[in-house]
């Protein structure tokens, strides 16, 4: 390079060698662009280095620290190809879903309306006879399902499972008609038909280890004691039916670790149950009826368990299923024991718990925790606590709810469900609300302050809100927005009622002596300062612990507390309580404001 050259201009002597090293370097990517399509498009194989991809020797002349070394273009060269061969890969899912899946419902679903018009157009020619039309939906269903292993062969097992569905539909609709609109059989001889149908999906199930088979059945079976109702009381054969395909579908789901059957079954048999018991229960079938209530308990009860004994852990439908059954017994022992039965009915709810006890100490425990245990556990605690309002009224009722809702809270974060939390602020808003309704319609004369039952009650309630409350603390991770909304309704609840009670005694302290003036002026300036005493506290409390919700609280009571001494007590109070009032007040809100500047907000610096 001369003076009169311009900087780093290009020697000639190495500007071919250059261009041909990046020509080579474009070849080199081209071909694994190529390359890695085909493998995308071919079957899979065995990964080998094609030699033409064999990392190449640096070139001996260096391209300079501005330049990008043949490795680093290729790698940028393949981060676009390795985009599009994942767009490719999702695009081949979704036309799997969409041809394979959704084109399957959707046909099966036409052909299903196809063939409805088909039988109604045949009805309404008179082209084909009751029996003719009877017969036809069954062969054509028996067909149907005797067509799938042809489509199992070769390997369509996702349209089998809806071809099957489809016939085992045709064959019951087929037998509902030929029972019940046109009754060629008898109501006896269709729902053992539709049985053999149940049992015969069942058995396709077992045999190709299929789920979907297996809903399908449940369904089916499900629908059998609609589609031959015959508007009688026939409890024994509808409950023995549902305990016998119970049986099985559970078996089922036991033996072949099937999670989409147990929940569907008991909100189905539950449905019956209820239908039948709201339409013909009469007390004299009480035994019956209880034996059956308890048979189903105990039958979703065992899958939950036996899974639990067996893995030490809860499915996420079994944490569900296991208080929903629960509280299904208990509410058919209410309906059918309260209150003319009130002991058979705590000796039932003991029963129960005590059911859960047991269930609960079948389950092991691994690593120090189980959290199957302290599901049934905590719904064992919560059955527990329901014998206190069964046997006692009024304030106990109560207190037995408030309990009730605390223990909710905490299991249902040890064990991570949510329904049990939402069943607790349930019993909170009862609680709460009848302890607000007692403190505000109750009169006493009794003078004493706290030691009464309307008070220790209130007392217990407030306590069980803010046992819910510190349990939630530390835990906001686990909380929905719906959660955390609850929860922040629920501190200012607390306090609310709180203040409420403290009040209401107080002022039923002063009322219950003799009518005097200076009992009434007392009774107000205490209010004044109980208000704003507890104001105070909201506000320690909050700075301490660095919670903003106490201190706007605080600040909410004071605000109330200076409009009721600047308005009520300024025009009712006088003498020494009208000085009295407005000192105390003043002073209050002069250390609070100084005690939070200096603990929050720090010194003030000039």
């Amino acid at each position: 390079m001369t003076l009169g050259d311009p900087p780093f201009a290009p020697d000639r002597g190495e500007s071919d060698p250059l261009t041909a090293r990046v020509t080579m370097l474009e070849g080199h990517v081209a071909e694994l662009e190529r390359r890695l399509a085909d493998l995308a498009t071919a079957s899979p194989r065995p990964a080998t280095a094609p030699a033409a991809l064999v990392a190449q020797p640096a070139p001996a002349a260096s391209l300079g620290s501005d330049r990008a070394s043949p490795s680093a273009s290729a790698s940028s060269a393949a981060a676009p190809i390795g985009a599009r061969l994942a767009d490719r890969a999702r695009t081949v899912d979704l036309e799997t879903l969409i041809a394979g899946r959704w084109l399957n419902r959707v046909g099966l679903l036409a052909v299903a309306v196809g063939v409805a018009y088909f039988l109604k157009l045949a009805i309404d020619n008179a082209w084909v006879g009751p029996r003719g039309q009877v017969a036809l939906g069954l062969f054509l269903g028996a067909g149907l399902l005797a067509s799938t292993p042809w489509y199992l062969k070769r390997g369509y097992e996702y349209f089998a499972d809806g071809i099957a569905g489809l016939g085992a539909a045709i064959l019951y609709l087929a037998l509902w008609a030929g029972g019940n609109y046109y009754h060629v059989f008898s109501s006896g001889l269709t729902f053992g038909f539709m049985i053999a149908v149940t049992g015969g999906m069942i058995a396709m199930a077992i045999a190709r280890n299929s789920q979907p088979v297996a809903v399908m059945a449940l369904l089916g079976g499900f629908t059998s004691p609609a589609l031959v109702a015959s508007g009688q009381d026939a409890q024994v054969t509808l409950f023995t039916y549902l305990a016998v395909l119970n049986a099985g579908l559970l078996a089922l789901a036991w033996l072949r670790n099937w999670r989409a059957i147990d929940l569907p079954a008991f909100i189905l048999t539950e449905s019956y149950f209820w239908s039948w018991y709201v339409t013909y229960y009469v007390p004299a079938k009480l035994p019956l009826t209880a034996g059956f209530a308890t048979l189903f308990f105990a039958m979703f009860l065992a899958l939950p368990v036996l899974r639990a004994k067996a893995t030490s852990r809860t499915d996420g439908e079994h944490r569900i299923l296991v208080p929903s059954n629960a509280y299904a017994f208990l509410a058919v022992a209410v309906a059918m024991l309260w209150p003319d039965r009130r002991w058979t009915l705590t000796l039932a709810t003991l029963l129960l718990s005590a059911a859960h006890v047991l269930a609960a100490r079948m389950v092991p425990v691994r690593e120090g925790r189980s959290a199957a245990r302290l599901l049934l556990g905590g719904v064992a605690l919560t059955i527990a606590t329901l014998v206190i309002p069964i046997r006692l009224d009024a304030s106990w009722t109560t207190l037995a709810w408030s309990i009730e809702g605390a223990v909710l809270v905490w299991t249902g974060f040890r064990i991570g469900v949510r329904s049990m939390r939402g069943m607790a602020f349930l019993l909170f808003a009862i609680a709460g609300t009848r302890v607000a309704g007692t403190a505000l319609i109750t009169r006493f004369s009794s003078a004493h302050v706290v030691l009464n039952e309307r008070f220790l009650t209130a007392a217990i309630t407030v306590a069980c809100l803010g046992i819910a409350l510190w349990t939630a603390r530390g835990r906001t991770a686990a909380l929905s927005t719906l959660e955390r909304n609850a929860f922040a309704v629920l501190a200012v609840a607390v306090n609310v009622l709180a203040v409420l009670v403290l009040t209401v005694e107080v002022q039923l302290y002063f009322r219950a002596s003799a009518q005097e003036s200076s009992n009434a002026l007392a009774e107000g300036l205490a209010v004044s300062l109980l208000w704003a005493l507890y104001a105070s506290g909201l506000m320690a409390s909050g700075v301490r612990q660095a919670i903003a919700g106490l201190r706007w609280q605080a600040l909410a009571l004071f605000g109330l507390t200076i409009w009721k001494v600047l308005i009520d007590d300024m025009a009712s109070l006088d003498g020494f309580y009208r000085v009295a009032s407005t000192t105390a007040l003043g002073l209050i809100l002069l250390i609070v404001s100084f005690v939070y500047q200096r603990s929050v907000k720090g010194p003030r610096t000039s």
